[in-house]
């Protein structure tokens, strides 16, 4: 086989696996709705086998300070030493706050060469042993969310194609922060909808006591203890009447006899 043959054999192996892992993560996201871990996970340890780094680091952004979600390729005092760096206000002096501050991938293709390197982040490449990174952010309607990053020992620019699954794998990690919000707002919505029904017929439960026992209040602050401790998630309710002096013991729900001897 010529070298030409070869290298477009390679090219085509490359492509595969990459548009299997992308189609693997878009599989997670789709099983993971609510959890976005997985997802992360996934990332991190495919862009580092897809993009042959040392090492990525998926982090999170919330405004105002960056989180590690999800890392692979790095154990021990190497890991120790990284997760030191979190969380933290973005900074120009690294590539994830590069690439977090301008919105656009951050390739330092040799660190030590990069005047604005920052000393403190150098402490922990040198701890980790990389000297090339690129980060490539998270962009939610143009505003970033999150950064994934891959780091590699040689001191070389990461190819084109590399980079551009680095974007790749970015967006993905935004629809699956993206559904997870979605997700959990859909959750809410059907919990408060849900919570409405049950106090709506708890309240024509009562009502319907009422009508039906017009002549004994009983059954009615019965229905009225057992309803509270459902819908309010209590452990035991007490139902009392005063009368202008006094209060009056007069229903509850939930106490075991021992509590109930010791309530009266």
């Amino acid at each position: 086989m010529s070298p030409i043959e070869n290298a477009r054999e390679r090219e085509l192996v490359e492509a595969l696996e990459q548009q299997a892992a992308t189609s693997e993560i878009l599989s997670v996201v789709s099983s993971s709705p609510s959890d976005l871990q997985p997802v992360f996970d996934m990332i991190a340890e495919s862009a580092v086998r897809l993009c042959h780094g040392q090492f990525c680091g998926v982090t999170r952004f919330d405004g105002e300070f960056l989180h590690l979600a999800s890392h692979s390729g790095l154990t021990g005092a190497a890991l120790k030493a990284y997760r030191r760096g979190y969380p933290r206000q973005p900074e120009g002096g690294s590539a994830v706050g590069r690439a977090i501050l301008n919105g656009s991938v951050a390739h330092i293709p040799n660190i030590e060469a990069d005047p604005g390197y920052g000393q403190e982040f150098m402490k922990v490449a040198q701890a980790v042993k990389f000297r090339s990174i690129v980060s490539a952010p998270m962009l939610r309607d143009g505003r970033p969310i999150g950064a994934i990053t891959v780091s590699r020992s040689l001191a070389a620019p990461f190819p084109d194609k590399q980079i551009e699954l680095l974007k790749t794998f970015a967006d993905q990690a935004v629809i699956a922060i993206e559904n997870t919000r979605l997700f959990q707002e859909l959750e809410a919505r059907n919990r408060e909808v849900t919570e409405a029904l049950e106090q709506q017929t708890a309240t024509g439960e009562v009502l319907r006591v009422i009508s039906s026992s017009p002549t004994d209040v009983q059954p009615v602050f019965d229905v009225i203890a057992e309803s509270a401790v459902r819908l309010c998630h209590g452990r035991f309710c007490a139902v009392f009447r005063f009368d202008g002096e006094l209060l009056h013991f007069i229903s509850h729900h939930g106490l075991t006899a021992e509590g109930l001897e010791a309530y009266r």
